[in-house]
């Protein structure tokens, strides 16, 4: 049961809601719920469950899922536990990583992108590499027709962002270990929330929401 109490002072104008999903694999190896975990902004577990996919599950993947037979052999049916997760985080501000593919495998779509948190792709959080590309004059002579001279490639060097692991993100802001073994989506929901917390003043700055009212909404 999910019990949804408003009228309750919080400490902030939103809730935030961490998740975390883990997967298996079924019938024509396509990716399925296994498990989903949300935490509030004060990393207390305010929905935790198991999924059972309708389709045959051909690999658990319990290396990294930490999920097994005996686990989901008796879950909730997988459409129950999206329509639990879709009803807590309507209007609510999301915070995860690589959200992207969570939502994907939760059949879910946020109703405002804007209250989405991913720090899968908020570039501060993100690794800055070199790479070697070609000129946009280079690429504009080889494309062009009327040119019949011999073309001269010319390269250059440009820095590109590129997402971070959430394991190296705990352990680069966080100075902790996670997933040292099987995935919990209970510590990788906590990870996300603690990442958040410290990054939230200079994250919440780019997004202009003084006009903007939010459910003061407490989920015990």
């Amino acid at each position: 049961m999910i019990n949804i109490v408003s009228g309750i002072e919080v400490l902030y104008l939103f809730i935030l809601s961490n998740h975390d999903c883990e997967m298996v694999e079924v019938e024509g190896r396509k990716e399925a719920l296994g498990s989903v975990c949300i935490v509030n902004s004060y990393g207390n577990t305010i929905y935790k469950s198991y999924a059972k996919p309708e389709s045959f599950i051909t690999n658990y993947r319990t290396r990294w899922s930490g999920l097994t037979y005996g686990m989901l052999e008796r879950a909730p049916p997988a459409a129950s536990v999206k329509r639990d997760v879709a009803m807590i985080l309507r209007n609510k501000i999301v915070v995860g990583h690589n959200l992207q593919k969570d939502f994907q495998v939760l059949d879910y779509q946020h109703d405002d992108p804007e209250r989405v948190r991913d720090s899968y792709c908020y570039e501060p959080l993100m690794s800055e590499r070199d790479i070697v590309v070609k000129k946009k004059s280079s690429i504009a002579q080889e494309q062009s027709e009327e040119d019949q001279q011999p073309v001269v490639v010319e390269y250059e060097t440009v820095k590109r962002l590129y997402p971070q692991a959430l394991k190296k993100l705990a352990k680069k802001y966080l100075a902790v270990d996670i997933q040292t073994y099987e995935h919990s989506a209970e510590e990788d929901s906590l990870a996300s929330m603690m990442i958040y917390n410290k990054h939230s003043v200079d994250w919440e700055s780019l997004f202009n929401r003084k006009n903007q009212k939010f459910d003061l909404l407490s989920i015990e």
